[in-house]
C-alpha cells in the first residue's frame, strides 16, 4: 500500500488508527521508518512548536524539557509499519465478541481454525472499529466484559437496531439464563491510568477526536545565518534592508562572517561600550573613523544606529521581528516569484486590457503590491497527538514514540512542499487612514514610506498576537490590523477556491501583520503543481478581487452574523488546517463596516 508523503504525515501517524488496506482490515501505526531532513532552521522551528505546545500548559508528556533544538530530530516518513488493533471480534456466524490481549494472542486463538471464531469454527472475525479513548491519550480496544457466572464465552453485543453507541448493551446469552440471556453493562470502559480510574469516550477510530496531529506550518526561507543563536545586530540590518537603510543581501553578507562583518558589528559593539563608560561620542566616532575598516563599517554602523533610533517595539524581541519581515522579503525575491506589473507588462492578446487594469484595481481596495510563486517553500511538521478534547482544555499532549534509528532524541516528522501562492501585501497608507478614520489611531500620519514601514513595525506587536485567543482590546492597532489581513485572508482564500477549483481546506494561509502582508498557497497532498493559482493571478486576478468585495457584503445568516460575532461558517471560518489562528479574529465589520459598533468604517467601504 503506497502512500504520499503528504497523505502520511497526517493519515499514518504514530499511535494514530487506520484502514489498512481494502480488505476491511484495521491497525495501529506501530513503527515509522524515516530519514533525517537536514537544511531547516530548527532554533525557529522548535520556537513555533514550543509556542503551539504551550496551549497545553502543564499537560505534555513525553517531550524533553526546554525545547532544545539539540533534544529533538526532524524526519521524513519513508515507510510505515502497523499492527492490528483494535483487537476486539464479532464473529459473523454465532455473534460472539472476543477481545484479545495482544496480536500475538489473536494469532495462536485463530490460526488453527483459519483465523475463524474459535468457538463455533465457521464463522468469520470481523473486527470491530470502536474504540476507548481518554483525554490522557490512552486508546484501547472496546471492552469486553465478563459474566460471573460464564466468563466471556457467550458475551454478545445487543444493539437494539440504533447506531447510538450510549443505548448498545453486552448480553451473556448462556442458555442457563433464565431468559436466554442476561443484560451486563453497557459499552463502556475506564483508564487505570488514573487513580480515579475515570470513564473513557467510546466512538468508531474514524472519529477526528480519538486522534488529533498536533502540527504547524511554516514558511521554509533559507537560514540567515549558521550561527546559533544569530547575533541581534545582524537581524537589526535585516530591518534595516525592510527600511532601505541599507542594501538588500547586507544582513546575509554580514552573517555569513569575515572581515566586513567582524569589523563593522565589533566596531559597532566597541562605540557602545565605551560610551556607556562615559567617553563622548564624537571622540569615539572620530577613533572609529581612524581605524583603517573597510569602506563599508562605518556605513553599517551607522545603520544600526539609525534603526535603534526609529523602531522600538513593545512585547517584540527584535530576532522575532526580523524574522517575520526576512521571510517575507526572501519570498518576494525569489527567482521564481513574479509581481503583478510583471504580469502587466507581459499580457496579451484579448484579456490584456483587463489584466493592465489589475493593479489599479489592486490599489482600489487597498492592496500596494500582489506576487506569485511557484516555488513558495513550506516546511509541514507534526510534533505529538492528543485525544477527546477538540478545544485542547484538557487533554495531554504527547510526544511521538522515540524513532529506533534515533533513540536519543525525540522525533517530530515533517515534509518539505514547494507550492503555488498569491502573496499581497496592503497599501499602508490606506491601512493607517482606516485606523485613524475609526479612531484607534491618533496621532498625525507618518511621513514617508520608510517611517510609515517604521509605524507598523513599531505599533503591530507579534508579541500580543497569542495563538489560541483574541488579541486584548488595550492593544487596539494589533487587534485591528491583524484583524483585517486575517479577516481579507479568508474571503480572499474562499473565493480563490471557488475559481480554482480546489477545496478551500486544500488551501492555507500565512499572515505577514507586520508588513502587513498575507499569502494565499495550495496546501494540497498530491503533491504536484496544480496550476490553479498561478493561472488565477495570470488572468484573473480583477475578477477575484471585485467578487471577494462583493460578495462579502451578505452572509446566509444575515442580519444576525452582522450584528453579532460578524463571522460565522457560512462566510468566513474555515477548517482548522486552513487557518492560521483557528477562526479568531475575523470579522466582516473590518471589510463593511457597521452604524452601531465599531468599526464603523469598513476598509473597502469607508
Amino acid at each position: 500500500m503506497r502512500r504520499g508523503r503528504g497523505q502520511v504525515l497526517y493519515r499514518f501517524l504514530p499511535e494514530q488508527v487506520v484502514d489498512y488496506s481494502d480488505k476491511e482490515v484495521i491497525g495501529k501505526v506501530a513503527k515509522w521508518y524515516a530519514r533525517e531532513l537536514t537544511g531547516i532552521d530548527m532554533n525557529r522551528l522548535m520556537s513555533e512548536v514550543a509556542s503551539r505546545a504551550s496551549r497545553f500548559g502543564r499537560r505534555i508528556e513525553g517531550f524533553p524539557r526546554g525545547w532544545n533544538p539539540a533534544d529533538f530530530v526532524l524526519l521524513e516518513p519513508t515507510s510505515v509499519e502497523l499492527d492490528l488493533f483494535p483487537l476486539t471480534f464479532f464473529c459473523k456466524a454465532c455473534g460472539r465478541a472476543v477481545r484479545f490481549k495482544s496480536v500475538k494472542e489473536f494469532r495462536n486463538a485463530t490460526s488453527r481454525h483459519s483465523y475463524h471464531c474459535s468457538r463455533c469454527h465457521s464463522g468469520e472475525l470481523q473486527q470491530s472499529d470502536i474504540v476507548h479513548y481518554h483525554t490522557c491519550g490512552t486508546l484501547e480496544s472496546l471492552v469486553v466484559p465478563r459474566c460471573n457466572d460464564h466468563d466471556r464465552a457467550e458475551i454478545h453485543l445487543e444493539k437494539f437496531g440504533s447506531n447510538a453507541i450510549k443505548r448498545w448493551m453486552w448480553q451473556c446469552r448462556s442458555a442457563a439464563h433464565p431468559h436466554g440471556f442476561l443484560d451486563l453493562v453497557r459499552v463502556g470502559g475506564h483508564c487505570f491510568n488514573h487513580p480515579a480510574h475515570p470513564n473513557m469516550s467510546h466512538a468508531p477510530f474514524r472519529q477526528s477526536d480519538v486522534f488529533y496531529p498536533e502540527s504547524i506550518t511554516i514558511v521554509n526561507v533559507p537560514s540567515l545565518g549558521s550561527a546559533t543563536p544569530i547575533d541581534d545586530r545582524i537581524w537589526k540590518l535585516v530591518l534595516g534592508e525592510y527600511l532601505e537603510l541599507v542594501p538588500a543581501g547586507t544582513s546575509r553578507r554580514v552573517a555569513s562572517g569575515g572581515q566586513l562583518a567582524a569589523s563593522a558589528l565589533l566596531a559597532g559593539e566597541a562605540r557602545e561600550r565605551l560610551i556607556r563608560q562615559g567617553f563622548e561620542p564624537a571622540d569615539v566616532d572620530r577613533i572609529v573613523r581612524a581605524l583603517d575598516l573597510p569602506a563599508d563599517a562605518e556605513a553599517l554602523r551607522d545603520a544600526l544606529s539609525a534603526v535603534d533610533r526609529m523602531l522600538h517595539p513593545s512585547d517584540t524581541t527584535v530576532a522575532h521581528l526580523a524574522s517575520q519581515v526576512y521571510a517575507y522579503q526572501q519570498i518576494v525575491a525569489m527567482e521564481s516569484t513574479m509581481s503583478i506589473a510583471d504580469v502587466a507588462r507581459r499580457a496579451e492578446g484579448p484579456t490584456a486590457e483587463r489584466v493592465r487594469e489589475a493593479p489599479e484595481k489592486l490599489h482600489s481596495l487597498g492592496f500596494a503590491d500582489a506576487f506569485v510563486t511557484t516555488d513558495f517553500p513550506l516546511i509541514k511538521v507534526v510534533f505529538g497527538y492528543s485525544r477527546g478534547d477538540p478545544e485542547r482544555l484538557e487533554s495531554t499532549l504527547r510526544a511521538f514514540p522515540r524513532n529506533e534509528a534515533f533513540p536519543q532524541k525525540a522525533p517530530i516528522y515533517g515534509a518539505r512542499i514547494q507550492t503555488e501562492a498569491i502573496v499581497l501585501r496592503l497599501d499602508l497608507i490606506s491601512v493607517w487612514k482606516w485606523l485613524r478614520e475609526n479612531g484607534w489611531v491618533p496621532e498625525s500620519q507618518p511621513t514617508g514610506e520608510t517611517e510609515m514601514k517604521a509605524w507598523f513595525l513599531n505599533n503591530v506587536s507579534l508579541g500580543a498576537i497569542p495563538l489560541f485567543e483574541e488579541i486584548s482590546p488595550t492593544n487596539t492597532v494589533t487587534k485591528w490590523t491583524y484583524r483585517l489581513i486575517h479577516s481579507l485572508s479568508h474571503v480572499l482564500l474562499t473565493q480563490a477556491s471557488s475559481i480554482v477549483g480546489i477545496d478551500r481546506n486544500s488551501l492555507g494561509e500565512v499572515l505577514f501583520p507586520t508588513i502587513p502582508a498575507l499569502a494565499i498557497y495550495v496546501s494540497s497532498s498530491q503533491e504536484f503543481q496544480l496550476g490553479g493559482m498561478y493561472t488565477l493571478f495570470e488572468n484573473a486576478v480583477s475578477s477575484w478581487l471585485e467578487v471577494a468585495a462583493e460578495e462579502v457584503s451578505t452572509c446566509l445568516h444575515d442580519p444576525v452574523c452582522i450584528e453579532t460575532e460578524t463571522a460565522c461558517f457560512a462566510c468566513m471560518f474555515l477548517a482548522e488546517v486552513s487557518c492560521e489562528h483557528f477562526n479568531r479574529e475575523l470579522g466582516r465589520d473590518v471589510l463593511i463596516g457597521r452604524q452601531a459598533k465599531a468599526p464603523t468604517r469598513g476598509f473597502w467601504t469607508g
